[in-house]
């Protein structure tokens, strides 16, 4: 492989992982608001 393939597959790597990153964040900000939607409700 050359060193511009080596670099294509690193770059491919990194913005896979931050979409990744991205998408886990979303949710769990997601799952935090609903659950202290539920605790406010209950309360």
């Amino acid at each position: 492989m050359t060193e511009n393939t080596w670099a294509l597959i690193g770059l491919w790597l990194f913005f896979t992982a931050v979409f990744a990153w991205c998408g886990l964040s979303l949710k769990i900000q997601k799952m935090s608001q609903n659950s202290e939607k539920r605790d406010n409700t209950s309360g």
